[in-house]
């Protein structure tokens, strides 16, 4: 997975997520109409939530990102759902040479300790 590839799966989720919204059940607990609430969210947090209101059908290959409790940022060590992982700076930027199957060495790589 390249940064171009993270790119454009983070903007198909972003506009999967406003389909998917626009179809929402009104019951929904979740409240997106809510912008204040969302522009209070790190960017990690509003990738993850983007995630987690995909439609099903674009479960393939995705990443749910894993942010800090403490700071709210990406945390080092990330993996995808199918098996590969890498390491990401603070903002989400994939550090390419990082990516495999299994753990990566992150604490090689000082911008993505945090």
């Amino acid at each position: 997975m390249n940064v171009d590839t993270t790119a454009r799966l983070v903007s198909l989720l972003a506009a999967a997520a406003l389909l998917a919204l626009a179809h929402a059940n009104p019951m929904q607990k979740r409240d997106f109409n809510d912008l204040h609430g969302m522009s209070k969210m790190s960017k990690c947090e509003l990738h993850r939530e983007l995630v987690l209101e995909a439609p099903f059908v674009l479960m393939e290959d995705i990443w749910l990102p894993n942010c800090s409790p403490f700071n709210r940022n990406y945390m080092p060590h990330q993996c995808s759902n199918d098996g590969w992982c890498f390491c990401v700076s603070r903002k989400g930027r994939i550090i390419e040479e990082t990516v495999v199957k299994g753990t990566p060495r992150c604490k090689d790589h000082p911008e993505a300790l945090q």
